[in-house]
């Protein structure tokens, strides 16, 4: 357990007290599960708590991450009772996590989660984030037979040409979804090594190239199965092989047919259609088609876009007063939608405040404040906190689970102890 009070390593200690109850960049709606659980694995990387998502099961020891839908919420409740008698670092990230996981939330979500809090909160009165988690899953997938079947369904299939014909982007998916299946309800007897080739094996030979194709039926016809990672391994290396030789774009013979056909044809059209516009030419015209002209608003309507236009991007380019820098403001684009805006400095203009990619857009968020220094620095001390945690090791682990409520820093640096009952009750997370 970490005391950001610790007169040696309190700097280190603040530092990954901190960044461990950081929202997370995914804002979580109850729309993407994968994303958030992607995120949280980066995170418990970071600040060096792998186990925490560890569930003692009836069939073994399972990841919540990764086999949420095997795992119950009764299972993963008695885990976390085990582990908050102990006064120990991994305990402490639990609250933590938590914390994280209820900021990351929208206002409708953290709303419909802050109605289960009897089912996550720990005595007293403190969020545990594994918890936490499995109650999120079981309100955005239930984990029924049901979604495990439509899952296997869809990786059956599951086809190359969805991917560009990429074999290495395919296989990556298809390992995606296999996962994903695995981690539902019945998901790891639903999955059979037979089922598994059959459906590669099915996805490679709908590929439209001879050679691949022609490789893939000599190995299913060779007699023997092979386990379906090495033969997707093989399929990535064929498909390397190929395009090194630039000849995995070569049209195959089926293609090159269909081709010839499909201009023969136009060419046969387009002989029909002179013939018909040289027959139709040789009889006389009595009614000559008469352009209309345009209506009288339409220039005034041109002009007054035109200089809707030309004032958006003025203001778009005029940089605020000081002190409204960060000051966010609702303006009617050209296109008569209302959206709100802030300053960048580094793109010196007006930017929306949620991109097109859903993230935060300011001066302080900008991509393009990032330098390379910061990144490393940012490396380096990660690094140096998860050496200061392994030296640490587990040496107070008889302490009291009080001690888990260790002072909260925040941002600022200023110490407040662990919110009590009331308040989160009130708020959800502090």
């Amino acid at each position: 357990m970490i005391d950001p009070k610790d007169p040696a390593r309190g700097r280190l200690y603040r530092s990954m007290y901190n960044e461990a109850k950081d929202e997370l960049k995914t804002k979580i709606d109850g729309k993407n599960l994968t994303m958030v659980i992607s995120e949280l694995m980066e995170r418990c990387t970071a600040i060096n708590c792998h186990d925490i998502f560890e569930v003692s099961t009836g069939s073994g020891t399972k990841n919540l991450l990764t086999r949420y839908g095997e795992i119950t919420l009764p299972e993963t409740r008695r885990e976390a009772t085990q582990r908050w008698v102990h006064s120990n670092w991994h305990t402490q990230a639990r609250y933590l996590i938590g914390m994280c996981l209820l900021g990351s939330m929208t206002q409708a979500f953290k709303t419909r989660i802050n109605q289960k809090k009897a089912l996550y909160n720990m005595p007293p009165a403190q969020p545990d984030g594994p918890l936490i988690f499995k109650v999120m899953c079981d309100l955005i997938r239930p984990s029924t037979r049901n979604t495990t079947q439509t899952l296997v369904n869809r990786l059956q299939d599951l086809r190359p040409r969805e991917f560009g014909n990429d074999i290495v982007k395919f296989n990556e998916a298809f390992t995606a979804l296999k996962e994903t299946i695995r981690a539902q309800q019945g998901g790891e007897n639903s999955l059979t090594e037979e089922l598994l080739y059959n459906a590669i094996m099915r996805a490679y030979k709908s590929v439209e190239q001879d050679e691949f194709k022609g490789f893939m039926s000599v190995k299913d016809n060779s007699g023997t199965i092979d386990h379906q990672e090495d033969l997707m391994a093989e399929a990535g290396a064929k498909f390397h092989s190929l395009e090194e030789d630039k000849s995995w774009s070569v049209p195959s013979q089926g293609q090159q047919l269909m081709a010839f056909v499909t201009t023969a044809l136009s060419k046969q059209t387009k002989k029909s259609t002179d013939r018909e516009r040289r027959i139709g030419k040789a009889k006389p015209q009595r009614d000559k088609d008469k352009r209309k002209a345009p209506p009288h608003d339409d220039t005034n309507t041109i002009a007054k876009r035109k200089k809707a236009a030309d004032s958006f991007d003025r203001w778009i380019k005029t940089k605020p007063k000081k002190g409204d820098e960060n000051k966010i403001v609702k303006k009617q684009g050209v296109n008569g939608q209302v959206k709100e805006w802030n300053w960048c400095k580094h793109h010196k203009k007006m930017v929306l405040v949620v991109g097109r990619n859903g993230m935060k857009h300011n001066s302080e968020t900008c991509a393009l404040g990032n330098s390379a220094t910061a990144k490393k620095e940012k490396r380096l001390r990660v690094k140096a906190l998860q050496t200061a945690l392994a030296a640490e090791g587990e040496s107070d682990e008889s302490d009291d689970i009080e001690s888990v409520q260790t002072n909260e820093i925040n941002s600022s640096g200023d110490e407040s102890e662990f919110p009590d009952h009331d308040d989160e009750s009130d708020t959800g997370h502090t």
